[in-house]
C-alpha cells in the first residue's frame, strides 16, 4: 500500500477549471473591472495528510511507542477563471482577452508549480511514546496534524509571496528573480 501511495503523490495533480462568467456592457467596462479588481483568478486545493507503516511497540515496562510516516500531498485542486465578453467584441479585443486570460492562466498555474515544489511527495518519519496504546494512536495523529499544519503555513507563506512579488501576475515578468515560475504580465486593455 505505501508504495501505491507514493506512486499517486508523484503524480502530477490535475485541477479542474471552473470559469466565473461575466458579461459586461462594453470592452472598456471590462478593462475598468480588471483595473479596480488585482484578484482575477484563483488556484485553489486542500492538503492532507495520512499515516502509512505505523508500527506500535511495547517500550519497557510502562512505555508504548509508535512510529510512522507522515504523507503529504495535495488533492481536490481547481482553478478558476474569467469567462467575459461584451456586445459587438472585435477581433482585436478578442485577441487582447485572450492573450489576457492566457497570462492569467499561467500565473495561477504558478500557484500549482509552487504546491508541488513546496509539498511535492512529502514524507516525515514520526516517534512518539505514551502510557498506551490507544495514548500512541492520539499521539500519531497529533504528530500527522501538526505536520501538516507545518507544511500548510510554508505553502501558504511561499504563496503569498509570490503574490506580492508579482502582484497577482500584473508584474509576472520579475517572478524569476525571485525564484518563481515566470511569464507574461497580466494585463487587460480595450486599445
Amino acid at each position: 500500500m505505501p508504495a501505491l501511495i507514493l506512486a499517486m503523490l508523484a503524480a502530477t495533480p490535475k485541477h479542474d477549471t471552473r470559469y466565473l462568467i461575466h458579461n459586461f456592457a462594453t470592452c472598456q467596462d471590462a478593462a475598468s473591472y480588471s483595473a479596480a479588481h488585482p484578484i482575477l483568478g484563483r488556484y485553489t486545493y486542500r492538503l492532507r495528510a495520512s499515516l502509512a507503516d505505523t508500527r506500535i511497540t511495547d517500550a519497557g515496562r510502562t512505555n508504548v511507542e509508535g512510529r510512522g510516516r507522515v504523507l503529504i500531498f495535495v488533492s481536490n485542486s481547481q482553478l478558476q477563471l474569467p469567462r467575459w465578453s461584451w456586445r459587438g467584441m472585435s477581433v482585436h479585443q478578442r485577441a487582447a482577452y485572450d492573450a489576457f486570460l492566457a497570462a492569467l492562466r499561467q500565473h495561477e498555474l504558478g500557484h500549482q508549480t509552487i504546491a508541488q515544489q513546496t509539498i511535492g511527495t512529502r514524507s516525515v518519519d514520526i516517534t512518539v511514546l505514551s502510557h498506551s496504546r490507544a495514548g500512541v494512536e492520539r499521539a500519531l495523529q497529533a504528530a500527522m496534524q501538526t505536520q501538516l499544519q507545518s507544511a500548510a503555513s510554508e505553502l501558504l507563506r511561499n504563496e503569498q509571496l509570490y503574490d506580492r512579488v508579482t502582484e497577482h501576475g500584473r508584474r509576472q515578468s520579475e517572478a524569476v528573480l525571485y525564484g518563481f515560475p515566470g511569464g507574461p504580465d497580466v494585463e487587460f486593455s480595450c486599445s
